[in-house]
């Protein structure tokens, strides 16, 4: 039996250290997304609300590399689903974030999650009509948030440390690469039929010609395609009139 004195073929590991493992490509990914949400400074809050969807959903997936190791009757979903369907405005997401904070699960650990967004709503009421939601302090809530119900779902001894081995490590860091990849193409979906449903009708000569069958279309093009004038080079311009000057000048016989 090779004991790996030197520590070759396993990690020594903490449970919080081996869960950051498992979730560090989570809070990156997300500060990604979230930026795509703003355009000149201005959120798309549709947007971003499937960005938050998304994004509770990957955490309840990477987590269960997490779960499934240190305690198989671990909670599979440490965080309840949330649904923003419909969510429009800043004001909508907030009241909709404070409704899925108060859930059963996680009225406790979010405690801290809910004082920080109710100080963004309020600080600057005063003087501003509606204070945007705080997205990039949420990032870093959820991921906070997150980390203490993942832990919190396991029954097992924080002081314990825990041999992985190198190439559990290894497989682990590939599917979790998988799954924030597979949240990356399903985001790019959302993001790709949104811009669609926003682009502007077309002007009024767009229009007419999109309104034209095929065959006008490529009469059109045809002539649109022949040279005037003005784009005969030079010398052929004058060398052609010329030759007219030439021939209004020839004596009659």
């Amino acid at each position: 039996m090779n004991l790996d004195t030197a520590g070759g073929l396993v990690e020594i590991l903490s449970r919080q250290e081996f869960l950051l493992l498992v979730v560090a490509p989570w809070k990156e990914f997300a500060l990604d997304w979230v930026t795509r949400c703003s355009l000149d400074g201005e959120v798309d809050w549709t947007l971003f609300a499937k960005v938050f969807e998304t994004l509770v959903k990957l955490m309840n997936k990477l987590s269960l590399h997490f779960t499934t190791r240190l305690d198989e009757s671990a909670t599979s979903d440490p965080l309840p689903e949330i649904r923003l369907d419909g969510v429009k405005s800043s004001s909508e997401l907030y009241d909709a974030a404070f409704v899925w904070l108060e859930h059963k699960d996680l009225r406790t650990p979010s405690r801290e999650f809910r004082t920080l967004l109710q100080s963004y709503r309020t600080s600057n009421a005063g003087w501003i009509a509606f204070p945007d939601f705080p997205v990039y302090a949420f990032v870093d809530a959820l991921h906070d948030l997150s980390v203490r119900c993942i832990e919190g779902s396991v029954k097992v001894d924080r002081a314990v440390r825990y041999s992985v081995p190198k190439c559990d490590i290894k497989e682990t860091e590939g599917e979790v690469e998988n799954e924030v990849s597979e949240a990356g193409g399903q985001l790019r979906a959302v993001f790709l039929l949104h811009t669609r449903h926003k682009r502007p009708p077309p002007d009024d000569d767009e229009a007419s010609v999109l309104s034209m069958s095929p065959s006008s279309k490529r009469l059109k093009s045809t002539f649109s395609s022949f040279p005037t004038i003005d784009d005969w080079p030079i010398p052929a311009v004058t060398n052609r009139f010329r030759h007219l000057l030439s021939l209004c000048h020839r004596p009659h016989l």
